[in-house]
């Protein structure tokens, strides 16, 4: 469903040889034929498709077709959909036009659409309006990394976890009935991801293994016997944990007495800008636009 690959510009050799030993290589062997539509992580140029990873990266791979234009595609004799790779200048006005002509009952595809949930509790507030893919039954798409149904349109999320904002949010792959048009999800047991609540009152943390390789942040709770903390620390260590970050959250709200009750006094940010500006010793700061 598009974005095959993270970074537009280029590709390291090490990634290259990573996609090709456990994607394409192994699907092969499988049997599998391999459909690729560009996403806007795939493509070169932001205002076109005609230059892309995928395309570059596959050729002489027989059992991969890369789609860059917008088209019917057959899944089988009796079912057929159409692709939308990413929307952008050079495709925009061809791809409105098939989607308004086609009589295809479901779309899969690469898709920027506004009031969409991207992340949990975050929607986009910009993109393509929903109502373009109104006359399907299903509509299904890559993109944004978050799982979520709007409607007749599913975004099916990331496989993967990628960064934070991927914390607790199932990830995973779909398979799709090419008879009933419903998907069937399949999570991924693998999170890169994890939160330990560390407290002194509490000496175990279960089988620390499981965070190999892992980004792991450490909650504080309660910390005051540092020798504790620190054999975590060591044991998080010797497991071979990827990556360590420490949040204090040992923060008494009642500490702040007077502070709370006075927040009436505390200045907005563009006031703070606007005295940090009147405090330069510049000229023409009243041609600033604050």
């Amino acid at each position: 469903m598009g974005d095959v690959v993270d970074r537009r510009k280029f590709i390291n050799y090490k990634t290259l040889n990573s996609m090709k030993d456990i994607l394409f290589d192994p699907l092969k062997e499988m049997g599998g034929n391999i459909k690729i539509i560009v996403g806007n992580h795939d493509i070169y140029y932001k205002n076109t498709l005609s230059v892309n990873s995928m395309t570059e990266l596959t050729k002489g791979m027989d059992h991969v077709t890369v789609y860059v234009e917008p088209c019917e595609v057959s899944l089988t004799k009796d079912h057929k959909v159409l692709f939308v790779p990413w929307i952008c200048d050079d495709n925009e006005e061809q791809t409105k036009e098939l989607i308004e002509k086609t009589r295809t009952p479901v779309a899969f595809g690469h898709l920027h659409l506004e009031g969409i949930e991207q992340n949990k509790g975050s929607f986009s507030i910009d993109g393509h309006q929903s109502s373009m893919f109104k006359a399907f039954q299903r509509v299904f798409s890559g993109h944004f990394h978050h799982r979520s149904t709007t409607g007749n349109i599913t975004y099916l999320g990331n496989p993967y976890e990628i960064t934070w904002s991927d914390y607790n949010d199932k990830r995973g792959f779909h398979i799709y009935d090419t008879e009933t048009m419903e998907t069937e999800f399949i999570e991924n047991p693998y999170s890169m991801f994890h939160k330990i609540y560390y407290n002194d009152e509490k000496v175990d943390y279960g089988d620390l293994s499981k965070y190999e390789n892992c980004y792991v942040k450490i909650i504080i709770e309660n910390r005051n016997n540092s020798y504790l903390f620190q054999v975590l620390m060591d044991k998080l260590v010797d497991v071979g944990v990827g990556h360590i970050s420490v949040v204090d959250n040992m923060f008494d709200i009642e500490d702040l007495g007077d502070d709370i009750e006075n927040m009436e006094d505390v200045e907005d940010t563009m006031s703070v800008i606007k005295s940090c500006v009147d405090g330069l010793q510049i000229e023409n700061k009243e041609s600033l636009n604050l």
